[in-house]
């Protein structure tokens, strides 16, 4: 992901305001990289430390013999990431992210779900997680 218009101190108090909800357990697979002189473009990556933690994500086309989601590497799952967002856009009102085609702001955009599945077999970013349960 790519944000703008915020710090790399405002990134890390969003981290550790979303572990309170996470027990600990988000934490960066990319480091913020700060992308301009400024310092007010980061790329950055969140990932669960541990995948069958809270914030773990599911996979969308594995399953286990008992035809539940396999877990696959350690992806932060939507919630997550969403509640990141939310944590940011408190220390950073004019934030701007960029995950892959989405423009996510404060006041648009966040918390948008979408089909990781195919259309068989549909399967939402926001079912691919254990957070609901």
């Amino acid at each position: 992901m790519i944000v703008k218009n915020t710090t790399r101190e405002s990134l890390q108090k969003a981290l550790a305001q979303v572990n309170k909800q996470y027990a600990g357990n988000i934490t960066w697979k990319r480091a913020p990289e700060a992308l301009n002189d400024a310092g007010t473009r980061y790329r950055f990556t969140i990932r669960a430390i541990q995948s069958t933690g809270k914030g773990g994500r599911l996979s969308a086309t594995r399953t286990t013999k008992d035809g539940e989601h396999a877990r696959v590497g350690q992806s932060a799952c939507w919630h997550a990431h969403g509640h990141f967002f939310d944590a940011l856009f408190k220390v950073s009102p004019d934030a701007v992210i960029m995950a892959g085609t989405s423009k996510i702001t404060k006041d648009a955009g966040n918390w948008q779900d979408r089909n990781i599945g195919s259309m068989f077999v549909p399967m939402y970013y926001s079912d691919a997680c254990d957070c609901e349960k």
